[in-house]
């Protein structure tokens, strides 16, 4: 991060809600994620055994490790050439961060990555192979056309 304001790390752990998805008919997906209990240990720990580039003990050190950040993307379709998606999040960025440089680089993010996946929702299905799986929101795998033909 630019100076004066340190880096920051976090470890979240993510799942479905699959209640939700059985409920609904696998018509509504939930996918939630947040802050796992052992994050600081564990970041510690691949700090320590170097094994993620650029992150270092050093780097650990003066980090500071984020307090909360919590959420859920919820998708269900609306039409046959659309799909409501539902971003909520809670994030405390921990330290002293300006709340009107926070609220500039939330929207900047939230914009990029939203114009994203819709300039992605075009070729990603295209794209899927075996090399990387995707699952509905009860949990069950989405074949690629590969598997699928």
């Amino acid at each position: 991060m630019p100076w004066p304001l340190r880096d920051r790390h976090w470890l979240i752990r993510t799942s479905k809600n699959r209640k939700l998805a059985e409920a609904t008919g696998n018509e509504i997906w939930e996918h939630h994620w947040g802050l796992a209990d052992d994050s600081y240990a564990r970041i510690a720990d691949i700090a320590r055994r170097n094994v993620v580039d650029n992150l270092s003990r050093e780097d650990f050190r003066r980090a500071v490790i984020l307090p909360r950040n919590n959420g859920a993307w919820v998708m269900t379709k609306v039409s046959e050439n659309q799909t409501l998606v539902v971003l909520h999040a809670t994030m405390d960025m921990g330290g002293m961060v300006p709340d009107g440089l926070v609220a500039r680089s939330t929207r900047k993010q939230l914009r990029k990555m939203l114009t994203k996946i819709e300039a992605d929702s075009d070729t990603a299905y295209a794209n899927y192979d075996r090399r990387y799986a995707i699952y509905r929101g009860d949990g069950s795998l989405i074949e690629s056309r590969q598997q699928g033909e």
